[in-house]
């Protein structure tokens, strides 16, 4: 499963990533982030940074589950459960370089 790379800084999230409080920790959209679906894909539009993102199906299928404040251990579950033949370990992987690369284009954030 790829996830889309685009960069920007980085903040508190990245923090909690690459420190392994992942886990523990919840994530939610940013408030201020403008999202239009298309197909299994989605737009999403950060009016503060000004820029533009093109989330892939994985991807977009993660955002959509962070409406609400989500663990990477919970967003992972759901991977498993949403995408057939995706194993544990690997939909933990995928989870965590998803939030590593939302957390750099600042459009989610720790609750």
């Amino acid at each position: 499963m790829a996830v889309l790379v685009l960069t920007a800084s980085g903040s508190e999230v990245i923090e909690a990533v690459a420190s392994g409080r992942v886990g523990v920790t919840r994530y939610q959209r940013s408030p201020e982030i403008e999202a239009a679906p298309m197909q299994d894909e989605a737009v999403l539009f950060n009016p503060v940074t000004k820029k533009f993102c093109v989330l892939n199906e994985t991807a977009a299928f993660l955002w959509k589950l962070l409406e609400h404040p989500r663990s990477e251990d919970d967003l992972s579950s759901q991977l498993c459960s949403e995408f057939e033949g995706v194993d544990a370990p690997l939909a933990a992987q995928d989870v965590q370089k998803t939030l590593r690369q939302f957390a750099e284009l600042k459009i989610v954030v720790p609750v």
